[in-house]
């Protein structure tokens, strides 16, 4: 599935899930572009993919795993360092 996505509210790049694997494991790749004049953010965006990404694999767990704006705070510190 790809999917255009806003910055800002205007157009700023894509996004893409596709998802392969067999009957026991799967692999769930998400790719998302990015324009040079949002790389600073690159951080940020990370970390709440990361968020999501563990909100949705809880979901298929049927385990409820609320938005944690801390949790992308911290998320995005670790990226930001390794960038």
């Amino acid at each position: 599935m790809t999917y255009e996505w806003l910055a800002d509210g205007e157009p700023a790049g894509w996004v893409r899930w596709t998802v392969s694997g067999r009957k026991y494991a799967c692999r769930l790749v998400l790719t998302q572009s990015v324009p040079p004049e949002l790389a600073s953010r690159q951080a940020s965006m990370l970390a709440a993919w990361q968020v999501q990404l563990e909100r949705f694999i809880a979901g298929l767990h049927d385990v409820d795993r609320p938005w944690s704006d801390d949790r992308v705070e911290l998320l995005q510190k670790t990226y930001a360092e390794r960038l």
